[in-house]
Protein backbone atom coordinates (compact mmCIF):
# COMPACT_ATOMS: atom_id res chain seq x y z
CA UNK A 1 0.00 0.00 0.00
CA UNK A 2 0.95 3.47 -0.87
CA UNK A 3 0.86 6.38 1.86
CA UNK A 4 0.88 9.97 1.44
CA UNK A 5 -0.82 9.71 -1.91
CA UNK A 6 -4.02 9.74 -3.43
CA UNK A 7 -6.15 8.47 -6.46
CA UNK A 8 -4.96 10.70 -9.53
CA UNK A 9 -1.68 11.89 -7.82
CA UNK A 10 0.84 11.89 -10.85
CA UNK A 11 4.74 11.51 -11.02
CA UNK A 12 4.71 9.68 -7.24
CA UNK A 13 7.90 8.06 -6.16
CA UNK A 14 8.73 6.15 -3.06
CA UNK A 15 11.87 4.55 -1.90
CA UNK A 16 13.09 2.06 -0.33
CA UNK A 17 16.34 1.40 1.70
CA UNK A 18 18.06 -1.84 1.51
CA UNK A 19 20.88 -3.52 3.28
CA UNK A 20 22.57 -6.09 1.67
CA UNK A 21 25.82 -7.63 3.48
CA UNK A 22 28.42 -8.82 1.26
CA UNK A 23 27.80 -12.65 1.36
CA UNK A 24 24.47 -11.39 -0.29
CA UNK A 25 25.78 -10.33 -3.12
CA UNK A 26 23.65 -11.79 -5.72
CA UNK A 27 20.26 -10.86 -3.61
CA UNK A 28 17.40 -9.94 -6.32
CA UNK A 29 15.60 -6.70 -5.18
CA UNK A 30 12.26 -5.71 -6.76
CA UNK A 31 8.84 -3.84 -6.01
CA UNK A 32 5.39 -5.69 -6.18
CA UNK A 33 2.77 -3.39 -7.10
CA UNK A 34 -1.42 -3.89 -7.12
CA UNK A 35 -0.39 -7.10 -5.07
CA UNK A 36 0.10 -8.56 -8.92
CA UNK A 37 3.09 -6.92 -11.03
CA UNK A 38 6.85 -7.71 -10.36
CA UNK A 39 9.21 -5.23 -11.28
CA UNK A 40 12.29 -5.96 -11.01
CA UNK A 41 15.57 -3.15 -10.84
CA UNK A 42 15.55 -0.93 -14.06
CA UNK A 43 11.94 -2.61 -15.19
CA UNK A 44 9.21 -0.69 -16.48
CA UNK A 45 5.24 -2.05 -16.47
CA UNK A 46 2.80 -0.57 -17.74
CA UNK A 47 -1.20 -2.19 -16.76
CA UNK A 48 -3.66 -0.15 -17.89
CA UNK A 49 -2.06 2.34 -19.35
CA UNK A 50 -0.37 3.69 -15.79
CA UNK A 51 2.87 2.72 -16.37
CA UNK A 52 5.29 1.96 -12.89
CA UNK A 53 8.81 1.99 -13.10
CA UNK A 54 11.77 0.45 -10.93
CA UNK A 55 15.01 2.65 -11.01
CA UNK A 56 18.51 1.13 -10.27
CA UNK A 57 20.01 -0.01 -7.20
CA UNK A 58 22.35 2.65 -5.64
CA UNK A 59 24.78 2.39 -3.14
CA UNK A 60 24.77 4.40 -0.25
CA UNK A 61 27.74 5.96 0.88
CA UNK A 62 30.53 3.18 1.83
CA UNK A 63 27.82 1.10 3.51
CA UNK A 64 26.03 -1.85 3.03
CA UNK A 65 23.07 0.10 2.49
CA UNK A 66 21.43 0.90 -0.82
CA UNK A 67 18.51 2.48 -2.25
CA UNK A 68 15.48 2.14 -4.93
CA UNK A 69 12.90 4.07 -6.43
CA UNK A 70 9.61 3.12 -7.95
CA UNK A 71 7.96 5.91 -9.80
CA UNK A 72 3.94 6.30 -10.46
CA UNK A 73 2.72 7.87 -13.76
CA UNK A 74 0.08 8.12 -12.04
CA UNK A 75 -1.58 6.85 -8.49
CA UNK A 76 -4.50 3.97 -9.12
CA UNK A 77 -7.50 3.24 -6.51
CA UNK A 78 -5.56 -0.31 -6.62
CA UNK A 79 -1.98 1.25 -5.54
CA UNK A 80 -3.52 2.78 -2.21
CA UNK A 81 -6.25 0.14 -1.10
Amino acid sequence: MVTGYEDGDEDAEIKANITIYPNERNTEVYWIVQREFVIRERDRECPDNDCYEAGRLRRVGDTNTYTMTLTFDEITREDIR
